[in-house]
């Protein structure tokens, strides 16, 4: 079963994120106006985000920061935006002159795999999720919309269609290309998905290719026992598992666990979207020392709100001083850093060898350990901007408002900075506190809330207990590759552990730093951080 069509960006994923309380006619309305942006979009132009805001729900800020958006990357996102409204939103196949057709029976009519059509969807074929005259609901395409679509695309149509098997050079040089890439460090499996990529092929076809011609080295996982007996081995290393158990469980010696569990480590790296917004200060030759030496990113970090509640975040987010120059260069400063961690994690990740090095993985871990760190002491900051802007609309305090209602707004307020967090750029003038607000009002619109909170007005206002609305998950989700190099913090770790994890608001340490520190061997302090985990988790 296909997976469900994901964003790329924040920035349309957080427009559908603010629908998530909006009524069927008002999904409807702005999917109706997405699908006419779409013929719209020049690929090669960059868009003004508000812009895009603008043209799907008629709301246009006056004070917003510019964001840019590619037009090839707006067009795949408004088509995912569409097909998602319409998971929202009745659909009917017969709404429309010619009907529609499932997307299996419009690959046998256009001569193509059904994968083709999906791929065509970020080249502008929209996508719905429809209900068909049998009832039942399953993605497909109205007939004028696949018109529209080869009408602007004949040649993209007529070559998919007449694709046969690749010819001989092309092959050769295909699998001399995975061979390269295998070579530098990537596994054949990446390897493959790559070259299909810039071939314009199928990944299963490059696949296949390689069992043919290359030796049949790439196997499907499900039949590939080494493949499942890595994975086992780096769930249960995660699973806090000695690596020697693992090994008497798979009949292995020891260290070739620990080299399945580092491949699978590698893979998940490569695997992981690391994006960050470039600052100039970071071609210096002293960028690491200026920048990630600083106090307040290297022993700073300690977090606000070590167990996330409603109530006392908003009381404690209620006392925040007005920021001065000072605060605002510290948060600068931070924000630097984060994107310095990620650039450096980057490119450490690109440099890794097919059989990695143990202390560059771990490094790879720490810095981005650290650069969520960093992220979570910004949310916090900057998480007070947000919720300022939904109490004034509200036109009273958020404390007093229901609990499902308060979490929702806090969870959307975080959201809202995580985003700024992952997109601004102060080399385009954009402040980030101003970003956010500016987002807020938007998550506000679209809610439907206003002075009177949403037509609440003459509901009696709530009274919570402090401790009453826990939070436990709130700052646990802020980047997509965080479960794999973070874990959450425990009540009752020992020192070794929390300088391991930066959990009392230093910077995280590599093993090979805390062995100095311990004046002891990386083997030593390994077990000794295995043996407080084990501890800890129970």
């Amino acid at each position: 079963m296909p997976r469900r069509a994901r964003y790329k960006t924040a920035l349309l994923e957080e427009l559908e994120r603010q629908l998530a309380f909006a009524p069927p006619d008002a999904v409807r309305r702005q999917m109706e106006a997405a699908e006419a942006l779409v013929p719209d979009i020049d690929p090669a132009a960059p868009y003004p985000f508000e812009f895009v805001v603008w043209r799907v729900t008629g709301y246009r800020p006056d004070d917003a920061e510019p964001r840019p958006i590619a037009g090839d990357v707006l067009r795949e996102e408004l088509s995912t935006f569409i097909l998602h409204c319409s998971e929202r939103v009745p659909v009917a196949a017969e709404a429309r002159d010619g009907g529609a057709v499932t997307l299996t029976d419009l690959a046998a009519e256009a001569g193509v795999v059904e994968k083709t059509l999906r791929r065509w969807r970020s080249r502008g074929l929209i996508v719905h999720r429809l209900v068909f005259p049998d009832g039942r609901s399953r993605v497909g395409v109205y007939r004028e919309a696949y018109r529209r679509f080869a009408a602007a695309n004949p040649d993209l149509v007529r070559v998919a269609a007449e694709f046969t098997r690749m010819e001989p050079e092309v092959a050769r040089a295909a699998l001399a290309k995975v061979r390269s890439l295998v070579a530098a460090g990537a596994t054949e499996n990446l390897a493959a998905k790559k070259v299909a990529q810039d071939l314009g092929r199928s990944h299963e076809a490059i696949r296949q290719l390689l069992q043919r011609i290359g030796g049949g080295r790439v196997r499907p996982a499900s039949t590939d026992r080494s493949f499942r007996e890595r994975q086992l081995a780096y769930r249960a290393w995660r699973a806090g598992i000695p690596i020697e158990r693992i090994g008497e469980r798979l009949k292995v010696k020891a260290d070739a666990i620990r080299r399945r569990v580092d491949t699978v480590r590698a893979e998940r790296l490569r695997a992981a979207r690391l994006t960050w917004t470039e600052f100039a200060t970071f071609e210096r030759p002293d960028a690491d020392a200026t920048i990630l030496e600083s106090p307040i990113v290297a022993r700073g970090l300690a977090t606000a709100f070590p167990a996330p509640e409603a109530i006392a975040l908003l009381e404690a987010l209620a006392t925040e001083r007005t920021p001065n120059a000072a605060l605002l260069a510290e948060e600068e400063l931070m924000l630097a850093a984060y994107n310095l961690l990620k650039r450096r994690a980057r490119g450490a990740v690109e440099g890794l060898a097919r059989q990695p090095d143990r202390a560059t993985l771990d490094r790879i871990e720490t810095d981005l350990r650290w650069a969520l760190r960093v992220k979570r002491k910004l949310v916090e900051r900057w998480l007070g901007v947000a919720i300022g802007r939904v109490q004034q609309a509200l036109g009273g305090g958020l404390a007093r408002r229901p609990a499902d209602e308060i979490r929702r707004l806090v969870e959307e307020s975080v959201r809202v900075v995580d985003d700024t967090i992952e997109t601004v750029d102060p080399a385009r003038r954009q402040v980030p506190r101003r970003v956010i607000a500016h987002d807020a009002d938007l998550m506000v619109a679209r809610h439907g809330l206003g002075s009177d909170g949403g037509g609440r007005r003459d509901r009696a206002l709530a009274r919570h207990e402090r401790g009453s609305l826990p939070l436990p998950r709130l700052f646990e989700r802020l980047a997509a590759w965080q479960e794999l190099v973070d874990r959450p913090a425990r009540t009752h770790a020992t020192p070794l552990l929390a300088r391991r994890y930066g959990w009392q608001g230093e910077r995280p340490r590599t093993l090979e730093e805390l062995a100095r520190e311990e004046r002891t061997t990386v083997a030593r302090v390994t077990a000794l951080v295995a043996d407080d985990e084990r501890r800890a988790r129970t």
